[in-house]
Protein backbone atom coordinates (compact mmCIF):
# COMPACT_ATOMS: atom_id res chain seq x y z
CA UNK A 1 0.00 0.00 0.00
CA UNK A 2 1.89 3.50 -1.34
CA UNK A 3 5.15 1.76 -1.08
CA UNK A 4 5.34 1.09 2.72
CA UNK A 5 8.13 -0.61 4.06
CA UNK A 6 9.03 -1.18 7.74
CA UNK A 7 12.07 -2.50 9.59
CA UNK A 8 12.65 -3.17 13.00
CA UNK A 9 15.96 -3.20 15.17
CA UNK A 10 17.90 -6.66 15.89
CA UNK A 11 16.29 -7.01 19.01
CA UNK A 12 12.91 -5.58 18.01
CA UNK A 13 12.86 -2.47 19.78
CA UNK A 14 12.84 0.01 17.39
CA UNK A 15 10.47 0.12 14.48
CA UNK A 16 11.29 2.11 11.35
CA UNK A 17 7.87 2.83 8.69
CA UNK A 18 8.07 4.43 5.58
CA UNK A 19 5.95 5.70 2.99
CA UNK A 20 3.66 8.20 1.48
CA UNK A 21 0.11 8.50 1.96
CA UNK A 22 -2.43 6.54 4.43
CA UNK A 23 -0.45 3.87 6.30
CA UNK A 24 -2.34 0.52 5.48
CA UNK A 25 -5.30 0.02 7.82
CA UNK A 26 -5.05 -3.41 10.33
CA UNK A 27 -7.62 -5.23 12.39
CA UNK A 28 -7.07 -8.41 14.71
CA UNK A 29 -8.25 -11.31 12.39
CA UNK A 30 -7.75 -11.34 8.81
CA UNK A 31 -5.40 -8.52 8.53
CA UNK A 32 -3.31 -7.99 11.67
CA UNK A 33 0.06 -5.66 11.49
CA UNK A 34 3.44 -7.42 10.65
CA UNK A 35 5.03 -6.36 13.59
CA UNK A 36 3.10 -7.89 16.45
CA UNK A 37 5.35 -10.14 18.10
CA UNK A 38 7.77 -7.36 18.69
CA UNK A 39 9.01 -5.66 21.75
CA UNK A 40 8.78 -2.16 20.14
CA UNK A 41 9.49 0.23 22.54
CA UNK A 42 10.17 3.14 19.36
CA UNK A 43 8.53 3.68 16.17
CA UNK A 44 9.94 6.02 13.61
CA UNK A 45 7.76 7.21 11.08
CA UNK A 46 9.33 8.77 7.54
CA UNK A 47 8.15 10.07 4.35
CA UNK A 48 5.16 11.95 4.02
CA UNK A 49 2.94 9.53 5.75
CA UNK A 50 -0.61 11.11 6.69
CA UNK A 51 -2.53 9.03 8.87
CA UNK A 52 -1.38 6.35 10.86
CA UNK A 53 -3.49 3.17 10.16
CA UNK A 54 -6.23 1.37 12.18
CA UNK A 55 -4.84 -0.74 14.63
CA UNK A 56 -1.99 0.28 13.87
CA UNK A 57 0.30 0.03 16.97
CA UNK A 58 -2.61 -1.12 19.25
CA UNK A 59 -1.07 -3.64 21.97
CA UNK A 60 2.51 -1.95 21.89
CA UNK A 61 2.71 -2.60 25.60
CA UNK A 62 6.27 -1.44 25.30
CA UNK A 63 5.77 1.54 22.82
CA UNK A 64 7.56 4.99 24.34
CA UNK A 65 8.24 6.81 21.69
CA UNK A 66 6.85 7.62 18.44
CA UNK A 67 8.51 10.09 15.95
CA UNK A 68 6.85 11.03 12.83
CA UNK A 69 6.69 14.26 10.25
CA UNK A 70 4.87 17.16 10.60
CA UNK A 71 2.42 15.35 7.67
CA UNK A 72 0.99 13.34 10.00
CA UNK A 73 -2.99 14.94 10.81
CA UNK A 74 -5.23 11.51 11.23
CA UNK A 75 -4.83 8.61 13.37
CA UNK A 76 -6.78 6.03 12.66
CA UNK A 77 -9.08 3.90 15.01
CA UNK A 78 -7.19 1.81 18.00
CA UNK A 79 -4.33 2.91 16.79
CA UNK A 80 -2.67 3.43 20.33
CA UNK A 81 -4.77 1.63 21.98
CA UNK A 82 -3.52 -0.12 25.20
CA UNK A 83 -0.10 1.47 24.90
CA UNK A 84 0.40 1.55 28.30
CA UNK A 85 4.17 2.63 28.19
CA UNK A 86 3.62 5.75 25.80
CA UNK A 87 3.45 8.59 28.61
CA UNK A 88 3.30 11.29 25.25
CA UNK A 89 2.43 11.98 21.83
CA UNK A 90 2.84 15.00 19.61
CA UNK A 91 -0.29 16.07 18.55
CA UNK A 92 0.86 19.20 16.83
CA UNK A 93 -0.61 18.67 13.65
CA UNK A 94 -3.17 16.19 13.74
CA UNK A 95 -6.44 17.32 12.41
CA UNK A 96 -8.86 14.65 13.22
CA UNK A 97 -8.40 11.38 15.88
CA UNK A 98 -10.73 8.10 15.44
CA UNK A 99 -12.68 6.00 18.27
CA UNK A 100 -10.50 4.64 20.93
CA UNK A 101 -6.83 5.75 18.99
CA UNK A 102 -5.52 6.09 22.73
CA UNK A 103 -8.17 4.26 24.89
CA UNK A 104 -5.76 2.68 27.84
CA UNK A 105 -3.03 4.39 26.78
CA UNK A 106 -0.35 6.00 29.18
CA UNK A 107 -0.60 9.28 28.48
CA UNK A 108 -0.29 11.71 31.53
CA UNK A 109 -1.14 14.91 29.54
CA UNK A 110 -2.44 15.65 26.10
CA UNK A 111 -2.14 18.80 24.51
CA UNK A 112 -4.17 19.27 21.68
CA UNK A 113 -3.22 22.07 18.78
CA UNK A 114 -5.88 24.39 17.59
CA UNK A 115 -5.42 22.00 13.91
CA UNK A 116 -7.58 19.91 15.66
CA UNK A 117 -11.19 19.49 14.03
CA UNK A 118 -12.53 16.08 14.98
CA UNK A 119 -12.30 13.02 17.42
CA UNK A 120 -14.25 10.58 17.82
CA UNK A 121 -15.89 8.57 20.24
CA UNK A 122 -13.92 7.55 23.62
CA UNK A 123 -10.57 8.45 21.93
CA UNK A 124 -9.08 8.98 25.79
CA UNK A 125 -11.23 6.32 27.31
CA UNK A 126 -9.36 4.46 30.63
CA UNK A 127 -6.65 6.84 30.30
CA UNK A 128 -6.14 6.13 33.83
CA UNK A 129 -3.08 8.29 34.31
CA UNK A 130 -4.09 10.94 32.72
CA UNK A 131 -3.93 13.98 34.79
CA UNK A 132 -5.07 17.22 32.53
CA UNK A 133 -6.10 18.33 28.88
CA UNK A 134 -5.06 21.59 27.55
CA UNK A 135 -6.12 22.81 23.85
CA UNK A 136 -4.45 25.73 22.22
CA UNK A 137 -5.76 29.04 22.59
CA UNK A 138 -7.73 29.58 18.95
CA UNK A 139 -8.97 26.19 18.77
CA UNK A 140 -12.11 26.63 16.71
CA UNK A 141 -13.73 23.01 17.84
CA UNK A 142 -12.04 22.08 21.20
CA UNK A 143 -11.47 24.02 24.51
CA UNK A 144 -10.32 23.00 27.94
CA UNK A 145 -11.32 24.20 31.43
CA UNK A 146 -9.37 23.39 34.10
CA UNK A 147 -7.78 20.56 32.49
CA UNK A 148 -11.45 19.07 31.18
CA UNK A 149 -11.60 18.73 27.47
CA UNK A 150 -14.50 20.16 25.37
CA UNK A 151 -16.15 20.42 22.28
CA UNK A 152 -17.61 23.73 20.97
CA UNK A 153 -20.16 23.37 17.69
CA UNK A 154 -21.55 25.86 15.37
CA UNK A 155 -24.44 26.88 17.42
CA UNK A 156 -21.87 27.82 20.76
CA UNK A 157 -23.53 24.61 22.35
CA UNK A 158 -20.64 22.60 24.50
CA UNK A 159 -20.25 19.37 25.29
CA UNK A 160 -18.21 17.81 27.73
CA UNK A 161 -16.30 15.45 25.95
CA UNK A 162 -13.47 13.51 28.23
CA UNK A 163 -12.58 13.74 32.30
CA UNK A 164 -9.18 12.95 33.03
CA UNK A 165 -8.94 9.54 35.18
CA UNK A 166 -6.03 10.88 37.73
CA UNK A 167 -6.95 14.49 37.35
CA UNK A 168 -5.43 15.63 41.13
CA UNK A 169 -8.18 16.77 43.73
CA UNK A 170 -11.59 15.57 42.23
CA UNK A 171 -13.75 13.35 44.20
CA UNK A 172 -16.42 15.66 42.62
CA UNK A 173 -16.50 17.96 39.77
CA UNK A 174 -18.90 20.75 38.66
CA UNK A 175 -20.21 20.68 35.18
CA UNK A 176 -19.86 24.05 34.15
CA UNK A 177 -22.52 26.52 33.62
CA UNK A 178 -23.31 26.43 29.79
CA UNK A 179 -22.40 23.02 28.88
CA UNK A 180 -25.04 21.31 27.32
CA UNK A 181 -24.17 17.77 26.35
CA UNK A 182 -22.22 15.23 28.33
Amino acid sequence: ANGFKWGTSDDGSVLKITGEGDMPDYDNMSNPVPWEKWPIETVIIEGNVTKIGNYAFEQCYNLQTVVMPGTVNNIGINAFEKCESLTQFDFTNIETIGSKAFAEAGLVSVELSDNLTKLDDEVFVKCKNLVSFSVEAGSQYYADGDGVLFHKDAENAVTLVAYPCAKAGTSRYEIPEGTSKL
